[in-house]
Parts: structure tokens; sequence; C-alpha cells
């Protein structure tokens, strides 16, 4: 019968038709197992390969637990967004450490808040990194708003810094969350958000305006 001639590799039909190809012997894939995938590379051919996966393994964040008051200090144009201390549900000093809220870039000179997180190669070098954050400040209202974006730089104050991921913004009616993708080098580097512009006078957070704010900073693993 004509469909008894077809072959897969070595393997041909039996007498019900049926044909069970080997991947050793039909295809010469020696590196297949559970739980890997078939993928092909012009230099070894078909092999098998890990199953793709992408997760994220958070070593920092950040989310308001602690009632605080704190005085009408303004933001302008390239400040650091500063964070409250009481706050920060995991800080593991392994990969980062926080930088106080001092300089030129912040509205407050304060070691009750944070500026910037040091990202320490140490830990980290060749590691690909995911910043995620919301910020509210006070007393956006009317056509106020303040839009903001990650930023790396070499120097906790990040004077000098070069922006990544998205811009956000924040107004009167709501906050955008800011991405930031970056791989860490042979040397300790620098993240903040950064005030990319601003319209009207918009503060340092309260209490309240920091309930709907949050930090995370991973590594990316795939």
């Amino acid at each position: 019968m004509s469909h008894n001639r077809i072959k897969v590799g070595t393997a041909e039909p039996d007498a019900f038709g049926a044909i069970s190809p080997s991947l050793t012997s039909d295809f010469g894939l020696t590196s297949v197992s559970d739980g890997k995938v078939i993928g092909y590379t012009t230099v070894g051919g078909w092999s098998g390969v890990p199953t793709p996966s992408i997760g994220q393994r958070i070593f920092y964040s950040y989310q308001s637990i602690t009632s605080y008051s704190s005085s009408a200090y303004y933001y302008a144009v390239n400040d650091n967004l500063i964070w409250m201390n009481y706050g920060h549900a995991i800080d593991d000093t392994t990969y980062v450490t926080r930088q106080s809220a001092s300089g030129t870039t912040s509205p407050v000179t304060n070691t009750n808040w944070t500026m910037s997180w040091r990202l320490l190669s140490s830990a980290l070098q060749g590691k690909k990194i995911i910043c995620e954050a919301v910020h509210m400040g006070r007393e956006c209202t009317g056509t106020e708003q303040l839009t903001y974006q990650w930023a790396v730089g070499t120097s906790s104050s990040l004077a000098t810094s070069t922006p990544i991921g998205n811009r956000a913004q924040q107004n009167q009616y709501y906050c955008q969350t800011a991405y930031g993708h970056l791989e860490v080098g042979a040397s300790d580097v620098y993240i903040a958000l950064k005030v990319v512009s601003e319209t009207g006078n918009i503060s340092i957070q309260n209490y309240t305006a920091s309930l709907n704010s949050y930090v995370t900073i991973g590594i990316i693993e795939e």
C-alpha cells in the first residue's frame, strides 16, 4: 500500500500503518530529556535545550506601612523623587543599598528619606535588572502634573544620569507606572526616579500620598 512507503527518518510503518520514530536513531538527538525542548543551531544542529522561562526575583521593595507626616518641600526638574524610609519591606544588602536624601538633586536633606539605590556589582554583575515604580507626590490639583522616569548613573545624586524606560506621569486624576531595564556591569551603579518635567508645585509624599506609591527592583531570570 502506498501509505506504507512513508518514512520518518529511518522508521517505517508497521503492519497497521503506525510509525514510531526514535529521537536518537532517526533524528540524531542525543541530549533530549524530560523538561527540554528541541532546538536548532547552525553549529550543533538539532538538540535538546532547557525549556525557556522568564521570572523575576525581587530583592528590594517599598510600600508605605507606617504613618508619617512631611513638610512641603517641592520638586524641581532633575530632582530625584524621594521615599520615606518607613516602608522598605525587603532590603537585601547583598544586592542593593539605600542612599539617603541629600545634595542638589534632592528637595530636602534628611537621612529618614531615600533618594537613590546603589546596585552592587559584586552580586549583580551580568544580571539583567527590572525596576518598577508608581510615585504620588502631595498637592497635585487642577493642572499640576509631574513626569518622572528611571535613570542610571555613577553617583548617588545622579546629577548626571542616563534615562532608562518609559516616562510616567502623576496628575490630579492618576499615577502611571515607570519601568526601567538595565544590565549591571563590573562597577556599582546607582538608579533613581528623576523628575523630567513639572507643572505647578508638587511636594514630597505624606502618608496619604504614599499609600498609592510603590517601588520594586529585581533580577530578570531567563
